[in-house]
């Protein structure tokens, strides 16, 4: 039985549609809603970036939101992410224990790092051979690589984050939604990104402002459990106490 939540639903009809492309009106025997419910809700995902709705009401993902390998997304957005890397260091402190996750602008993150005494976690071998580069200590979380992003993943990941509790953790994100939350296009990625903000102090999401109003398929945390930093704050968001654009003193 499909929930009658449209986020559940969403939830969904992205999965399924991730499989296969599926026409609307099978999808709504498939979900037993109405065809009518199931179109608002492409219509609604097809606004936010994540569906395509061809000639015919054949529904199908947009490329943009699938995972990409890290090489074409450090192409991506490069000065944005340059400049949200920058804020992110600034927020390191003498002493710190600090976790950095696997990703684009995490990664100019390591190249900034400030010269100071502190405690390095990743679960990202790009981030672990910038940091062999410029000879930093940090500590490599281990478990399932992904291959794609080049994250260490799943149970073995997650028990190790889970016996650490860190000043700080810096995640990246492919999604950010005011009505659905921080999300990620990986099961295995979001729920490490989760089990860090339980075990951390303070928790910062790196996300360019393309992120913003998109929509991927498994959520890690509200917009409300972290701080974002971000190259410029939408306007829809500019309400939030908790988004950052800028150095803060």
């Amino acid at each position: 039985m499909i929930s009658v939540i449209p986020y559940e639903r969403h939830e969904y009809i992205i999965r399924r549609v991730k499989q296969t492309p599926i026409y609307i009106a099978d999808l709504a025997k498939e979900m037993n809603v109405s065809e009518i419910t199931v179109r608002r809700d492409i219509k609604q995902l097809e606004e936010k970036g994540f569906i395509e709705l061809k000639y015919g009401g054949l529904a199908t993902i947009i490329d943009t939101t699938k995972e990409t390998s890290m090489n074409n997304r450090k192409i991506r957005y490069v000065h944005e992410k340059t400049y949200i890397a920058d804020i992110a260091v600034s927020l390191i402190e003498e002493g710190d224990i600090v976790f950095i996750d696997s990703g684009s602008t995490t990664q100019l993150m390591f190249e900034r790092y400030p010269d100071i005494e502190s405690s390095v976690f990743t679960n990202g071998l790009s981030n672990a051979n910038v940091a062999l580069e410029r000879q930093m200590n940090v500590t490599v979380i281990g478990g399932d690589l992904k291959r794609e992003t080049m994250a260490m993943v799943g149970p073995l990941a997650i028990e190790a984050i889970s016996k650490i509790h860190f000043d700080k953790v810096f995640l990246g994100t492919n999604a950010l939604d005011a009505e659905h939350g921080i999300m990620n296009a990986d099961q295995n990625e979001s729920l490490l990104k989760s089990w860090s903000i339980k075990h951390s102090r303070e928790a910062f999401v790196l996300a360019d402002s393309s992120k913003f109003n998109q929509v991927s398929p498994y959520k890690f945390a509200e917009i409300d459990d972290v701080t974002v930093i971000t190259d410029k704050i939408p306007e829809k968001y500019k309400g939030y106490g908790n988004i950052i654009d800028s150095i803060q003193k």
